[in-house]
């Protein structure tokens, strides 16, 4: 599943920023981390990533890290997610 984040202002002359991702999934009744991962953003700005979500209840949210010329983002609303398995016709 494609998740993009996109970071202003991205241009040349300022240096690259990385946006983190966090993906929770729900075990039981409590929310735990699955994976963080930093993606650089491409000249254009965005930090797409590719995430695989199995059969649950997940959430997403991205946050543009510091660098040298911006502060940091506050974190993204959150994206939920629920996948549920197949069922032949």
């Amino acid at each position: 599943m494609p998740v993009t984040t996109t970071v202003r202002p991205a241009r040349p002359d300022l240096p690259r920023a990385k946006v983190r991702y966090v993906v929770y999934r729900l075990s039981g009744n409590s929310w735990r981390l699955a994976a963080t991962r930093d993606v650089t953003i491409d000249a254009s700005g965005r930090a797409p990533i590719e995430i695989q979500l199995g059969v649950g209840r997940w959430y997403i949210r991205s946050q543009a890290l510091p660098t040298s010329a911006n502060a940091n983002s506050t974190w993204s609303p959150v994206e939920w997610y629920e996948v549920v398995p197949l069922t032949p016709d």
